[in-house]
């Protein structure tokens, strides 16, 4: 038996969060943005050891307007604050 694994990456810069509906469960994140004006949600599924913080996180960015860009590999989709992950990548080093 031989797994195919996907390549359908999808990248799209630029997308801010119109609103953020946190269940016991879940955390549904509406977006909208980048160059065609994606709109769509997503729904997270947290561990419940994380699911406060990463719902405090997502609504931090959701009040900020913070621009974000969103990557889809698959099934699973993650939201990215470049600046920030760059800056604990390479710390002041940033170029």
């Amino acid at each position: 038996m031989s797994v195919e694994q996907s390549t359908d990456i999808e990248v799209i810069q630029d997308v801010v969060i119109l609103g953020v509906d946190a269940t016991e469960g879940s955390v549904r994140v509406d977006l909208y943005g980048g160059d065609g004006s994606a709109c769509g949600h997503v729904v997270y599924h947290f561990e419940p050891d994380v699911h406060r913080a990463q719902t405090r996180q997502l609504r931090r960015w959701h009040q900020a307007d913070t621009p974000l860009t969103y990557v889809r590999n698959g099934d699973n989709v993650t939201l990215i604050h470049e600046p920030s992950f760059f800056q604990a990548a390479w710390g002041d080093d940033v170029p």
